[in-house]
C-alpha cells in the first residue's frame, strides 16, 4: 500500500494566538488611524464636489383605438406585433424631437440652458428625459433628470401636457 501524498497528510491546527494580533493593533495604531482620517476626508470631499441630481417622473396611461378597418380583423390587444409597434411608437413620439421643442418653448428652457435657440435647448432636453413602459401594460412612464429639482418636475408634467 502506497503512503497518502504530503497535502492530504493531516496537520494539527495551531490555536489562534489574539495577543499578538492585539500587539500588531497596538504597535500600528498611529498608522491605522491616519489611514482612516484620510480615507474619511477624502470620501468627505467626494461626497460634497458630487453634484445634485432630481428626478421627476410623470406617468401616462396610452389607449390603443382601433380604427373600423381594424375592427374586422379581431382583437388586437393579444400582444401582437402590431399592438407592440403601436406602443414602441408611442414611446419615441413621447420623447421626439417635435414634443421636446415645444416643451422648451412653453417652459422658456433656452434661458435655463443658456443657449440662443428652443431647437439648441431641445437637444440638451433630450439628454435628460427617458421613457419606459411597464411590461404587459400601457403605462408609460417619462422620466427627467436634472440639477434643478423644480425644472425637472415641470419639464416632466410639460412632456405629458404636450404628448396629450
Amino acid at each position: 500500500m502506497k503512503p497518502a501524498p504530503d497535502f492530504l497528510a493531516y496537520e494539527e491546527e495551531k490555536p489562534i494566538d489574539y495577543k499578538r494580533y492585539v500587539f500588531l493593533i497596538k504597535k500600528n495604531f498611529y498608522v491605522i488611524f491616519t489611514f482612516m482620517i484620510i480615507t474619511a476626508t477624502l470620501a468627505a470631499i467626494y461626497a460634497y464636489k458630487i453634484p445634485n441630481l432630481y428626478e421627476a417622473s410623470a406617468q401616462l396611461l396610452v389607449e390603443f383605438t382601433q380604427s373600423s378597418f381594424e375592427e374586422n380583423k379581431g382583437p388586437t390587444w393579444g400582444g401582437n406585433d402590431y399592438t407592440m409597434e403601436f406602443y414602441k411608437t408611442q414611446q419615441q413620439i413621447m420623447i421626439g424631437r417635435p414634443i421636446l421643442t415645444d416643451v422648451a418653448k412653453v417652459l422658456q428652457l433656452k434661458n435655463f440652458f443658456e443657449v440662443n435657440t428652443d431647437e439648441e435647448a431641445a437637444t440638451l432636453l433630450a439628454g435628460m428625459v427617458s421613457s419606459n413602459q411597464v411590461p404587459r401594460s400601457r403605462i408609460f412612464y417619462i422620466k427627467v433628470k436634472s440639477s434643478d429639482a423644480k425644472v425637472a418636475a415641470n419639464v416632466a408634467n410639460e412632456v405629458s401636457r404636450s404628448y396629450i
